[in-house]
């Protein structure tokens, strides 16, 4: 073959190396998508156990958490104690607040036709008719320039044989005859300063009111807040509670918490719900990390491939004989293989999200062995730390589920092969180099 057929057929192999990187990345976003929803619902169903447990705000039910399910929070925060506390707290900041003036005047001050609320409208008003008088004079053309070096003033600097000078003394004619005055200095500048420093006043007076309007406003919503919170104390502290346990309950170890409340049937029941989607997402997780080797690989693969194309399609190599061609049948394999990882990933990811027979997983377990009660088979080498605790395991495995496949296919062993680092390495360096 010549350069520019294996050039063109290099290129053919870029192409579909990076339609499948495509369909790796569209899997590997799926995928994601799918932790994060594994994730929502493991926090909801820790929240309905945690609920299930502090059923009111009790000394009783906080001994039921600690005891029998090992959260010490309670005891180094103790709501019971902390919530009177907080009770005195906020009555007392409600009747500093109701004893302050403003407060007790905020109609007359901040309401639609209060003091503050006119004072603050009347001096927004003459501010902005005073911005309006000096944007007369600023949005003439070089009008600034003249206010900045001072022209027609003894602070003007600029002399006849500056270069700046002419532009200057022309805009400064230009202004006058636009403001059908006759001098810059002795009519323009007094009407324009005068104008400039009412409008900063006024600018000053906008900003006091409008404080003085935020003190009563933040008085007011300081005050509202705390009697909401006071109305609704005892629900509060009882969400913060169920929340608190919730995040416990995700991180602790489901079977040991089983064994401990084995006569609670609702709460093992939610157990095993929560030890199953931490195993979704431990899977999820895995598989995501194996999309991002093998995407990574063939994008690889494809880059060279349209390096050495490139190369091969030079006038210099156009014609010219290739000595030592690319595997090009071996590449297209790998292709192919890693085309058959997005299908293998997907009805994986889809397995894994559809099961729902949580009460199935016998308690005290190897957690790794939910992959085989969710997918029913081994774990992929997509998952590979899992994969590899099925090989150090057979006997387990075959205890849980005697007639589990060992073997693997093609397939797995080529994305086994990726994962770890060495299958499209190896077909990389069979393209040689042509340069």
């Amino acid at each position: 073959m010549v350069g520019h057929q294996v050039g063109e057929a290099l290129r053919g192999v870029a192409e579909q190396a990076g339609e499948v990187a495509m369909r790796l990345q569209e899997e590997h976003r799926l995928t994601s998508a799918a932790v994060e929803q594994v994730a929502t619902a493991r926090r909801k169903d820790a929240l309905e156990l945690a609920s299930h447990i502090v059923s009111e705000l009790s000394a009783e039910r906080l001994a039921v958490a600690k005891v029998k399910y090992a959260y010490g929070g309670f005891e180094r925060r103790d709501p019971l104690k902390a919530m009177p506390k907080e009770h005195t707290t906020l009555s007392h900041e409600v009747s500093r607040i109701q004893q302050d003036e403003r407060y007790q005047r905020r109609d007359a001050l901040v309401g639609p036709y209060g003091s503050v609320t006119r004072s603050l409208e009347e001096a927004t008003d003459h501010y902005n008719n005073w911005h309006d008088e000096c944007l007369k004079f600023e949005a003439l053309e070089g009008f600034l320039e003249l206010i900045e070096v001072g022209y027609d003033t003894p602070n003007f600097t600029l002399r006849w044989w500056d270069a700046a000078y002419w532009r200057v003394w022309a805009n400064g004619d230009k202004v006058c005859a636009a403001l059908g005055l006759a001098d810059f200095g002795d009519d323009v500048l007094p009407v324009y300063e005068r104008a400039h420093a009412s409008m900063t006043q006024w600018f000053g007076e906008v900003k006091r009111f409008t404080a003085e309007r935020d003190a009563v406003l933040a008085l007011v919503r300081r005050h509202d807040e705390a009697v909401s919170r006071l109305s609704r104390l005892p629900e509060l502290y009882l969400d913060e509670c169920r929340r608190a346990l919730g995040k416990h309950l995700e991180q602790a170890d489901p079977a040991l918490l089983e064994s401990w409340n084995e006569d609670d049937r609702v709460a093992c029941a939610l157990l095993r719900r929560v030890a199953g989607l931490k195993a979704k997402g431990d899977i999820l997780e895995q598989l995501k990390s194996g999309l991002e080797v093998v995407r990574g690989r063939v994008g690889e693969l494809a880059g060279r491939c349209n390096t050495q194309a490139a190369k091969l399609m030079r006038p210099k190599k156009y014609h010219a004989q290739v000595s030592n061609p690319p595997k090009l049948e071996k590449m297209a394999s790998t292709i192919a293989k890693a085309d058959e990882a997005v299908m293998k990933a997907a009805k994986l990811r889809e397995r894994v999200i559809r099961f729902a027979d949580y009460e199935r997983f016998p308690s005290g377990d190897s957690p790794e062995l939910w992959y085989l009660l969710m997918v029913g088979q081994r774990a992929s080498a997509l998952t590979p730390q899992l994969a590899a605790w099925y090989d150090r395991h057979p006997e387990v495995v075959e205890t849980f589920a005697p007639n589990t496949p060992t073997a693997r296919n093609d397939g797995d062993d080529f994305i086994q092969g990726v994962v770890v680092g060495h299958v499209v390495s190896r077909a990389l360096d069979d393209l040689g180099d042509v340069s």
